[in-house]
C-alpha cells in the first residue's frame, strides 16, 4: 500500500484533483440524499414524540398543505377512533423577502400538539395573543429575537414571542400562530391540514385506522410516524436526489479511470519489467485496482468529512431550514458502497491494458 501511495504522490497533478473530484461527487450524494429524506423520516418521528399514535389528513392530498379538514370533523374523529384527545394543525407555506420558503404552523397552544415546538427563549404562545413563535434557524437567519417582528405575509407582520428549537430542519425553519389567527390569514376559517389522534389503547391502532376510513372515506388515517410514508411527491424528490447524487459520483469516477489509464500508459515500460521479473498478470493488475481504490478512500473520506461539516454549519447558521445536521450511517455506506462499485468499473480500462502488458514486446 506505501508503494501505491508513493506513486499517486509522484503524479500530484493528476492525484489531486481525481481526489478532489471523488470527494465532491460523494459528498454531493450525502447531502442530496439525506436532505431530502430528511423532512419525512424526522417529522414523522416528532409527530409520533407528541404521543399521538395516529394521524390524519384529507384523502387523495400528499403534501400536508393541500389538505383541508372540516374543524367539524375534528371531534368525529375522536368518536370514531376512540380518542383520549385530538388535534387540529394547520400547516402553510409562505415566501420571505428574500424568496426563501417559510412553513407556517397553526397550532392551539393549550393541545399537546404545542409539545412540538420546545421552548429555547422567550415564552409560548398564549390564547388571542396575535404573536409568533419562530424556529432556531429561521430566528437566527433572519435576526428575529423575541421582542422583535416578523411578516409573515406582506402586510401582516407579528410580534415575536419566543423562539423554538425542535430539532427539525423544516421545522425550524418555520414560525407558529395560534390556530384561529393562521386559519384566518390564510383564508382557512372552519378548516385545518391534519389532525393528530391520541388513542384510549394504543394497541387498537388498526383498528381505529380502519374505523376512520370506514366511517370517513374522505381521511386518510395512518399511523403517526409513518405519516410522511408513501407520499408521491416526496418519493419523487428523494429519488430525483439520488440520481442527481450518483450522476455526481459518476462524474467523480470518470477523474479516476482517466488518471488510472494515463499512469498505465506511462508505466508500459516499468509494468513490463515486473512482468519479466515474475509478477503474474493478477498481481500488477491488482497494485492498479489498488491505486483506484486508495484514490476513491481518500477522495470518500475528504467527501464525507467535508459534507458533515457543510450540514453542521448550515444548520447551525440557519443556512437553509431543508438541511439536516447530521448524515445518517446507513447512508455512509449506502454511498460507499455505490462509490466503490463505480471505481471498480472505472478501473477496467487501466486493467485491462495493464493486463496485456508483454514484456518482450514493451522490450522491442
Amino acid at each position: 500500500m506505501l508503494a501505491v501511495l508513493r506513486g499517486l504522490l509522484r503524479r500530484r497533478a493528476r492525484t489531486l484533483p481525481a481526489m478532489a473530484g471523488v470527494a465532491i461527487g460523494y459528498g454531493a450524494y450525502l447531502v442530496l440524499v439525506s436532505s431530502a429524506a430528511d423532512v419525512s423520516r424526522r417529522f414523522g418521528a416528532r409527530v409520533a414524540s407528541t404521543g399521538a399514535e395516529m394521524a390524519v389528513r384529507q384523502a387523495g392530498v400528499g403534501m400536508a398543505i393541500l389538505s383541508r379538514i372540516r374543524a367539524a370533523d375534528v371531534p368525529r374523529i375522536g368518536e370514531v377512533a376512540r380518542a383520549r384527545w385530538v388535534s387540529g394543525v394547520l400547516v402553510q407555506l409562505t415566501r420571505l423577502p428574500n424568496g426563501v420558503q417559510m412553513p407556517v404552523f397553526g397550532i392551539d397552544p393549550g393541545d399537546p400538539v404545542a409539545d412540538l415546538f420546545t421552548l429555547d427563549s422567550g415564552r409560548r404562545l398564549s390564547p388571542a395573543s396575535r404573536e409568533a413563535l419562530l424556529g432556531r434557524s429561521l430566528a437566527s437567519a433572519r435576526g428575529r429575537p423575541p421582542g422583535s417582528r416578523i411578516e409573515v405575509l406582506p402586510g401582516h407582520a407579528y410580534p415575536v414571542r419566543g423562539v423554538f428549537a425542535s430539532g427539525n430542519a423544516f421545522l425550524d425553519g418555520g414560525c407558529a400562530l395560534e390556530l384561529p389567527e393562521a386559519q384566518r390569514l390564510f383564508g382557512m376559517e372552519g378548516f385545518v391540514s391534519l389532525v393528530l389522534v391520541k388513542l384510549g389503547d394504543p394497541a387498537r391502532l388498526p383498528e381505529a385506522i380502519a374505523a376512520v376510513r370506514r366511517e370517513m372515506p374522505h381521511l386518510h388515517a395512518t399511523a403517526s410516524e409513518l405519516y410522511f410514508t408513501g407520499f408521491h411527491e416526496l418519493e419523487a424528490v428523494e429519488g430525483y436526489a439520488r440520481a442527481l447524487g450518483a450522476a455526481a459520483l459518476a462524474v467523480s469516477v470518470l477523474g479516476v479511470a482517466s488518471v488510472l489509464a494515463r499512469n498505465v500508459a506511462e508505466r508500459r515500460e516499468e509494468l513490463a519489467i515486473l512482468r519479466a521479473v515474475g509478477w503474474s498478470r493478477a498481481r500488477v493488475a491488482g497494485t492498479v485496482l489498488a491505486e483506484g481504490f486508495a484514490l476513491a478512500a481518500l477522495g470518500g473520506a475528504a467527501g464525507l468529512f467535508s459534507a458533515w461539516l457543510f450540514l453542521r454549519a448550515a444548520s447551525a447558521t440557519g443556512l437553509s431550514p431543508w438541511l439536516p445536521p447530521e448524515i445518517p450511517a446507513g447512508l455512509v455506506l449506502e454511498g460507499a458502497a455505490l462509490l466503490a462499485f463505480s471505481v471498480g468499473v472505472g478501473c477496467v480500462p487501466a486493467l485491462v491494458r495493464s493486463w496485456g502488458t508483454q514484456p518482450a514486446s514493451e522490450f522491442r
